[in-house]
């Protein structure tokens, strides 16, 4: 199967990434199964749906007229048959729980027709494990977005220890179609590509905040206004060819032995997690958020992104212009 003759698709999950997950697919003019637990929370769904267009609309990406055309591409369901049926691609946003997932991808292999493509967007399971308990593994491949989805450019597609090279290669194409912009790690490892990148980043921040070397703000500054700055021009391995990996390696050297090794969450995290501070959500983190009215916040941070975006569309657009790979 081609990617451009998919056009029937089903998003498994009716959270906040499963909403983000059929506004692409609907946008993309495809077909939509929305298949959740409960009706009630697929009216959740598709209440953030309707917001996520809107917020497009408002920045000037999407007329208003074509929201109810996307919605209506949406066939909500609580039949994982009903959706499974015809589909040619699937896509899951449950619970991260293996168990969980492995049974759901037991159901779907058994119910959908043998040709569609099965991903799972989870974010540190191996793609290998969650198809362990299929007959067809070669389908399954792992898509993974990031939130806001719909926002966000970024999809990994993460092959497991059986997918097949077509199975990836439609999955790539397919996104691309959707308007995404698909990475692909070739090997079946927990995390994917950025999950490890950002866990070693996260690490050495949270192991200068543990050790007083630095306070969350001026952690998060120094990454903003210093490092992260250059990140969207180059990245990290083009930026290390513009300074020199014989300057890089003479750097490293002596930072290196210095840099948090722990194979394990860092007791400052569990000791913050014991006392209930879990984040925004809890009003307390690395930031004290009591009085914070959380939800405009985010929406802020969503609105600041999408524009964001838009520069960075516009600053990758000659990157045809750059070396190949070695």
């Amino acid at each position: 199967m081609k990617a451009a003759e998919i056009e029937r698709t089903a998003v498994i999950g009716s959270g906040t990434m499963g909403a983000g997950l059929v506004q692409i697919l609907a946008e993309a003019r495809c077909h939509v199964y929305l298949v959740g637990r409960s009706e009630q929370s697929i009216e959740r769904c598709l209440g953030r749906v309707r917001d996520g267009l809107m917020a497009r609309v408002t920045s000037g990406l999407l007329a208003a007229g074509e929201v109810d055309a996307i919605l209506g591409r949406v066939e909500p369901t609580t039949s994982l048959e009903v959706a499974a049926m015809d589909v040619q691609f699937a896509l899951e946003t449950v619970v991260e729980d293996l168990a969980v997932k492995q049974q759901l991808f037991a159901d779907l292999d058994r119910l959908a027709p043998r040709e569609a493509i099965l991903a799972t967007n989870t974010s540190g399971l191996r793609v290998g494990d969650i198809a362990e308990r299929t007959r067809y593994p070669d389908r399954v491949v792992g898509s993974h977005f990031f939130y806001p989805p719909a926002v966000v450019p970024l999809v990994e597609v993460g092959y497991g220890r059986a997918s097949s090279d077509a199975a990836v290669e439609t999955a790539v194409e397919f996104w691309r179609r959707c308007g995404k912009e698909p990475v692909v790690c070739r090997k079946d490892m927990n995390g994917f590509l950025v999950n490890r990148l950002q866990a070693a980043l996260t690490r050495e921040a949270i192991s200068l905040v543990a050790n007083g070397v630095a306070g969350p703000r001026d952690v998060d500054r120094a990454l903003r206004l210093g490092f992260g700055l250059r990140i969207p021009l180059t990245g990290i391995l083009e930026q290390r060819d513009w300074g020199g990996l014989d300057v890089h390696m003479a750097a490293s050297a002596s930072i290196y032995p210095t840099l948090e090794g722990a194979r394990e969450p860092l007791p400052y995290i569990a000791q913050k997690v014991a006392r209930g501070e879990t984040g925004a959500k809890a009003g307390k983190g690395f930031y004290d958020w009591t009085g914070k009215d959380v939800d405009a916040l985010r929406r802020r941070r969503q609105e600041q992104m999408l524009r964001l975006v838009r520069a960075l569309e516009e600053i990758t657009a000659g990157d045809e212009e750059l070396p190949e790979n070695l």
